[in-house]
């Protein structure tokens, strides 16, 4: 699936202080995304990774909405912050999906979006969130061997 469509282009970008509504949003899992679920820290935020999440935010205009567990630790939050930040400014998250453990990641981002409008958004995770969203969800690759390869293939324009 190729995002082409499912968010705004670049021209759209809405700052959340300017507007309640964000023209684009991409929400980021980390883990099985930016780098294998059981990499080591000195693995985290793969380069290649970091490199394709750039082009297709700025490609896209899309605001980063974290909607990872690592949301959930100040520490793990702070760190992914500083290692998005790092690569660009136009990665810095600008927000966070709410704790709803119970009902899972999906139920988490549709909490998320009925509290901030938004034209076109896209999830990007690594494991399946529910049939609703299937036609706006690329789904990542367990496999990391074929994670950049499958980012070139969804973020094609």
């Amino acid at each position: 699936m190729s995002l082409h469509g499912v968010l705004a282009p670049r021209g759209n970008r809405v700052r959340k202080g300017e507007d309640q509504r964000f023209a684009a949003v991409l929400f980021l899992d980390i883990d099985g995304v930016l780098h294998p679920v059981n990499a080591e820290e000195d693995e985290f935020f793969g380069g290649p990774q970091m490199e394709q999440l750039h082009r297709i935010v700025e490609a896209s205009g899309a605001q980063v909405v974290l909607s990872s567990t690592w949301r959930l630790s100040p520490v793990h939050m702070r760190q992914a912050t500083e290692r998005l930040e790092a690569v660009s400014m136009l990665l810095k998250p600008q927000g966070e999906t709410p704790n709803l453990q119970r009902h899972g990641r999906a139920a988490e981002i549709r909490a998320w979006l009925d509290d901030h409008p938004c034209e076109r958004w896209v999830a990007i995770d690594d494991l399946p969130l529910d049939e609703a969203f299937a036609r706006s969800l690329p789904r990542c690759p367990m496999s990391n061997s074929f994670l950049l390869e499958w980012l070139n293939s969804c973020f094609a324009y």
